[in-house]
């Protein structure tokens, strides 16, 4: 960060007083490209370093995301975003109808919007298999 602000302030100083910068043909700067030269590869550096700490880690958030959502099945353990937990009992295009335990034994079914699943778990049928296997033994 110190060598990025020593650019830029020698940067500044050379283009406010054009009479201290080397001649147009003179060689100079990074790899002998002059200051232009230079300042186009620091350009495309930065560039890049933005490309690879931050848009390519979203994008594959995003599609981890869009897998999650694309292999969720009636059943399935949900949580949303919201923090509300339930389990899915229909799926429609763009709508999931989850079915929420309340205080007594009555079920209550919600509809949510895909975008708003945080989080899938196993499906309750693994859970009960798991635990019907773990009985026998």
């Amino acid at each position: 960060m110190n060598n990025l602000f020593s650019l830029m302030t020698a940067f500044a100083e050379t283009t406010a007083n054009p009479s201290t910068s080397p001649a147009p043909d003179a060689p100079g700067g990074l790899f002998g490209l002059g200051t232009t030269g230079t300042l186009i590869i620091y350009v495309v550096v930065i560039i890049a370093l933005f490309y690879f700490m931050f848009f390519r880690p979203q994008k594959k958030k995003e599609k981890e995301k869009r897998d999650m959502l694309s292999s969720m099945k009636k059943g399935d353990k949900i949580t949303t975003i919201g923090g509300i937990s339930g389990k899915i009992a229909q799926i429609k295009d763009d709508t999931v109808v989850i079915e929420v335990s309340s205080m007594g034994s009555d079920k209550v079914k919600i509809e949510i919007q895909r975008w708003a699943i945080g989080t899938i778990d196993k499906a309750s049928d693994e859970i009960v298999e798991k635990k019907d296997d773990a009985a026998e033994e």
